[in-house]
């Protein structure tokens, strides 16, 4: 404890660079840098982009389409509904 208040009295009262360097010349240097890493190669995807993104939409669009097809246009304004919900619920979060 009582080198360490020497210490930061003497660094305290360092008016050159060359008063500081004589503080760190017993401290241990800085740490060994790890050995650099060999980049990632980025992986290549052969053949089409998958589809199960659009399967959802794909679904949701038939289903409006069967519903008004059939008479029973219910689907449109349950899907608007449910983007308001969403678009709503998402306005009142913090």
């Amino acid at each position: 404890m009582e080198e360490l208040e020497e210490r930061l009295a003497a660094a305290n009262a360092a008016v050159h660079g060359h008063d500081l360097a004589v503080l760190e010349a017993d401290l241990p240097g800085p740490p060994v840098p790890a050995p650099p890493r060999r980049p990632r190669r980025p992986r290549r995807r052969s053949g089409p982009p998958p589809l199960w993104p659009v399967l959802p939409i794909a679904l949701v669009a038939s289903a409006i389409a069967a519903s008004v097809a059939a008479g029973h246009p219910v689907g449109l304004p349950l899907l608007l509904l449910f983007v308001v919900w969403r678009f709503a619920g998402r306005a009142a979060a913090p």
